[in-house]
């Protein structure tokens, strides 16, 4: 994609970042002229335009940092803001501890915990979107009848995520709701998207969670059935399972009205994309200029868009600070979240205001 391709190694994604505009990007956020940005601006006058590289995900859970691009929010903030498209947090945070981006809309997982509580400069300013997880069963294993329980899955070949992530996360807590631990699957490990949708056409699967909207091309292909039983629904809240947060370094924080101005724009994009989410098949500018970014830059025919299980984000931006501890608890109970990280202080949520 833009930026970066799914999987690249970190060291790659770190050169892209460095060698190709260190000189230019090295003290972002700065004003058009090269000084640093006043933290004030006459309300006459438009404020002076701020740098801005933002990282964010190149499935429908990014919407609305680009949405903010294309519509275009960030320009009416006096805002140049560059976006680069990264398949993992476990490449982009670490770019934003070492100033290499300024934001990064990216997961939430037991590694981040761990970034977070090490580094002690990024904070957690906004929502980045929740996510209801979606299981796709191979539609030629689903039978006249479809599938009743996921007692199913026993013994079945799953694809897995890196261990730690959002997605192992939503594994573990529908394995639970039927009486299933990871142990009872056969684990195929599959980081992409794209890489899990061509196993199950391959038949090397036999069930995936899968993000949008590469689980509706799935089922749009014919390749897979979506399973929507009891379990999931006991399992996740109606809005969605806490997925995705906006983060920000302190090079951000320590000028506040350029964060101001960014979420703005980012909250104005949320907006827009809730709006075209609930509205999608109406006959509306606004739907049709959300629909065609999400289109854009997914790579996604915009039919595949339009049935698409959209994540959900909360208006005002404001994150699940429960669903987020019981997340770190249970990555802790697992061994994976090793460095208590206090969600209290790594959130900052008073640039939403």
């Amino acid at each position: 994609m833009n930026m970066m391709n799914k999987g690249v190694p970190w060291i790659i994604f770190a050169v892209a970042l460095g060698f190709g505009g260190l000189a230019t990007w090295c003290s972002w956020p700065r004003e058009a002229d090269g000084r640093p940005p006043s933290a004030t601006h006459s309300p006459s006058t438009p404020p002076s335009i701020a740098r801005l590289r933002v990282a964010t995900h190149p499935t429908i859970l990014g919407a609305p940092v680009t949405i903010a691009q294309d519509l275009p929010f960030y320009k009416d903030q006096s805002l140049d803001v560059e976006i680069s498209y990264v398949a993992s947090t476990k490449y982009s945070l670490p770019a934003l501890v070492g100033g290499s981006v300024d934001m990064v809309l990216g997961s939430i997982a037991a590694g981040n915990f761990n970034i977070l509580a090490e580094a002690g400069n990024v904070r957690i300013v906004a929502d980045g979107g929740r996510v209801l997880p979606r299981l796709i069963i191979r539609r030629d294993l689903w039978g006249k009848n479809g599938i009743q329980s996921l007692a199913w899955l026993k013994g079945k070949r799953v694809r897995t995520t890196r261990e730690g992530g959002p997605s192992h996360f939503a594994l573990l807590k529908l394995l639970r709701e039927a009486g299933l631990s990871q142990g009872s699957l056969k684990p195929i490990p599959i980081e992409g998207e794209q890489e899990t949708l061509a196993a199950l056409e391959r038949h090397d699967l036999d069930a995936a969670l899968m993000n949008e909207p590469e689980a509706s091309t799935a089922i749009d292909l014919g390749v897979g059935v979506a399973y929507e039983g009891p379990e999931a629904k006991r399992a996740f809240p109606p809005s969605g399972q806490e997925w995705m947060l906006l983060y920000a370094n302190a090079h951000m924080i320590e000028r506040p009205d350029i964060l101001r101005r960014f979420l703005g724009a980012y909250l104005k994009a949320v907006a827009a994309y809730n709006r075209a989410s609930r509205n999608r098949n109406r006959n509306d500018p606004e739907v049709e200029a959300v629909i065609n970014s999400i289109s854009k830059y997914t790579k996604t025919p915009r039919d595949v868009v339009l049935k698409a299980l959209w994540p959900t984000v909360p208006d005002d931006g404001t994150p699940d600070i429960a669903a987020i501890s019981d997340m770190q608890k249970t990555y802790a109970d697992l061994g994976l979240a090793t460095e208590r990280l206090d969600i209290g202080q790594a959130l900052d949520l008073r640039f939403l205001k």
